[in-house]
Order: C-alpha cells, then structure tokens, then sequence
C-alpha cells in the first residue's frame, strides 16, 4: 500500500512539475492549484491509511469499490483520493493533448523563426532604409537645431538689444525724472528759502522793533535813574564843595586873620628894631662921612653883628650887607622873609620820611623860596600845581610828592600853613589828611 502511495505521490508531483512547466492557460494554472491542496491531503491520509492498509490496498487497486466497509473519516479521504485519481487520468490525457498542442505549437513556432527570419531579413533592410532615413533626420535635425540655435542667438540678440534700450530708455526715464524732481526741488527749496527769509525778515525785524522798543524803554529808564543819580551826585556833590569851600574860606579867613594878626606883630616888632638901628646909624653918621664911601661900606659890616645881637629871634646865618639892612629898613616885608627862610623844623608821625631839619637852598624854585632837608635827597618846593601848594619830594620836576599841602597858598610860607591840611596822595586825588608840623629854626 506504501509503494502504491508512493507512486501515487511521484505520479502527482511529476505531474506537478509538469504543470509547473507547462503554465499554458488558466485551467493548467487552476489543476496547479488543486493538486496542491491533493497534495497536502494526501500528507494527512498517509498517518490514517497505515493502520487500514489491507481495505486500502484493495480499493486503491481497484479489486473492490465498496467503501462501507472503511469508516468515515478514511471514506471521505478514499473517496477524495479516488477523485483525485480521477484527476490525475484527466490531467495525463489533457498532458497528452498538450504534448499534442506543444508540438503543433513548436511547427508553428518553426514557421514563425522562418518567418521571422526573412522579417529579420526584411526588417535589416529596412533599417538601412530607416538608417538612411534616421540620417537624414539626424542632418534635418541638426540644421533644425542650427536654425534653433541661430533663431535662439538671434532671439537673446533682440531680447539683449531691447534690455539695452530698455534700461537706455529707463536710465533716460530716470535722469530725465531726476532732473526735473531737483529743479522741482530746486524750486521748491528756493520757495521756502524765499518765504523762511521773508519770514525771518519779518520776525527780526519785528524783533528788532521790539528790541528798539524795549532798549529805548531800558535806556529812557536808565537815563531818567542816571539823571536822578546825577542830580542827587551833583546835590550831594554841590553840598559837599559848599560845605568844603565854606569852611575852606573859614578856614582861610581864620587863617588870614592869623597871617594878618602875626604879621602887624611882627611888622611892628621889626618896625621897632628899624627905629633903634636907625638910631645908631644916625649916630654914625659923621663917622661915615669922614672915611668916605669904603667906610661907609666897612661901618655897617662892623654895625651888623651888634645889630643882629641886639634881636635873638633872628637867625645867626652870617652877616646881613648894608644894602639890604637899608632895604630892609625901609621895607619890613622883605626884612620879615630874610628872617624866614634860613631854616626849618620839620616834624609829621603820618610821614616819618619828610620829619627832620630842612636849610634854604642856594637857587629859587619856581621863583619862590626852596629848602632841602639835612643829610638827604628831600626838598620842600612850591609847585604852581592845581592854583600853587606846596610839596615835599625827592625830584621837584617830577609829579611825585611824599606829602602836599591841601591849601592853596600863594604868599603864604611853609611855617604858615595849616598843619592838619596835608596828604600823601599824589596829584589829582583826594587822600586823607594827615598833620605836618614846619617851625622856624
């Protein structure tokens, strides 16, 4: 029963193989199909059939058809596998027809290669034809692409040469635009320059105005407040030259009233002494007329001690010519200055410099008395500046004063003047006062 199922299954898988092979149309295709699903059956039955391999061998052998003598699982499996024998009949006798149309068809094939052959041998010429031919084409199709190529250049050239005036046509658009957009500018710019001037024309000038105005205003206010100042300072100012030149000129009157009282003194004292020298001098008088004009001459010079002897006031400078103890006789003024101006005492703690003993100088100065202090490079001079006051300085031609006197003198002497009426501040200043104390030596 082995061997038969042997068989059987070779049997179907040459067949199958077959099948395999020869895949002619569908119903091949679909016994392909069904023969495996036999096949996978028949695997199951080989388990099954081995333990009833009597009953199946009589039935696979064909030496009994009863199959109600197997039991119903094996039925159904014999009686599929009897249907595939069956099948298997009809797949040999369809294999035949088959082989049959095989061979019909390999004729025909044969008639088909010879065929096919004298179609090669067509068709190889044909295709020197269609070589020719492809050829020609290739050559049509080159001078195609040679035309393409030239209308392509010819077509960039005309793109190109249009881009050109184009862009030509827009750089002229654009210039042109940008030329009259900056004289528009211009234009417009020159406008409002015109109105901002004309605008800052007016507005300075209406500054201007109001400044005129206002400055007028200001300086109308400040001439009024310095007319006001003025006029107070002028008061004040007017005020106080009253109140200076009033106790200047009561000053002045004090002083002269002093000046006038001292000087009748001493006019009077000299006057006295005049009378006693006179006196004597007539007493003498034979003396003299004897020992004739060089007696005259020596008399006076022997007289003139005696005469200075008899008035210790006088200054012991030497003796007096007989010349000018006559003019001095017959004028008390000049007998009074050639007392006065030998000698000075001068004392001031304000300026310690000018303090000390002052003697007459040999020259005038400015046609008045001048005097130098002792031992030192000071003089007390009369300066005929601002109305004539008299200075102490080191130089009497420059403008440089150690101290001057603050009255105006024109006759007066050094001695006679105020004492509390001096300054250290030079010329054209007003300084404080300060004492100087001048006595006769």
């Amino acid at each position: 029963m082995l061997q038969a199922l042997k068989k059987l299954l070779q049997s179907f898988r040459a067949a199958q193989d077959q099948l395999a092979t020869a895949k002619a149309s569908g119903e091949i295709e679909a016994a392909g199909q069904e023969l495996q699903v036999v096949a996978s059956q028949l695997i199951e039955l080989v388990h099954r059939l081995t333990m009833r391999s009597d009953q199946v061998d009589a039935i696979l052998g064909e030496k009994s058809t009863d199959l109600h003598v197997i039991e119903a699982p094996l039925r159904a499996s014999l009686e599929s596998l009897l249907g595939v024998r069956e099948r298997l009949k009809q797949i040999e006798a369809e294999k035949a027809a088959l082989q049959a149309l095989k061979s019909e068809e390999e004729q025909k094939a044969a008639s088909w290669a010879t065929q096919a052959k004298e179609a090669a041998s067509t068709a190889q010429m044909e295709g020197g034809r269609a070589e020719a031919l492809m050829k020609q084409a290739g050559k049509a199709a080159e001078e195609k692409r040679e035309e393409e190529k030239a209308a392509e250049r010819a077509r960039i050239e005309a793109e190109e040469k249009a881009r050109i005036e184009a862009e030509q046509a827009a750089e002229r658009a654009r210039i042109e635009a940008e030329e009259k957009a900056r004289i528009e500018a211009e234009k417009a710019a020159e406008r409002a320059r015109i109105e901002a001037e004309e605008k800052a024309r007016i507005e300075a000038e209406q500054a201007a105005e109001r400044a005129r105005i206002e400055a007028e205003e200001k300086a109308r206010i400040e001439a009024e407040k310095a007319a006001e100042r003025a006029r107070i300072e002028a008061e004040e100012k007017a005020r106080i030259e009253a109140e200076k030149a009033a106790e200047r000129a009561q000053i002045e009157a004090e002083e002269q009233a002093r000046i006038e009282s001292e000087k009748a003194a001493e006019a009077a004292r000299i006057e006295a002494e005049a009378q006693s020298v006179m006196k004597s001098m007539k007493s003498d008088t034979s003396t003299m007329d004897l020992q004739g004009k060089n007696g005259v001459e020596d008399q006076p010079k022997e007289q003139a001690p005696e005469a200075l002897a008899t008035n210790p006031s006088l200054p012991k400078t030497g003796p007096t010519s007989p010349c000018k103890q006559q003019k001095a006789a017959q004028d008390p003024t000049l007998t009074s200055q050639v007392a006065e101006v030998q000698r000075l005492f001068v004392k001031s703690d304000a300026c310690p410099k000018v303090s000390g003993e002052y003697r007459r100088s040999e020259s005038d100065w400015q046609g008045r008395q001048a005097f130098k202090k002792h031992n030192d490079e000071i003089f007390l001079v009369w300066s005929p500046r601002e109305a004539g006051h008299w200075t102490f300085t080191r130089d009497p031609n420059a403008e440089e004063v150690l101290a001057r006197s603050l009255q105006v003198s024109l006759t007066t002497t050094p001695e006679e003047l105020m004492c509390r009426s001096w300054t250290m501040a030079p010329w054209r200043s007003h300084g404080s006062k300060m004492v100087v104390h001048i006595q006769r030596a």
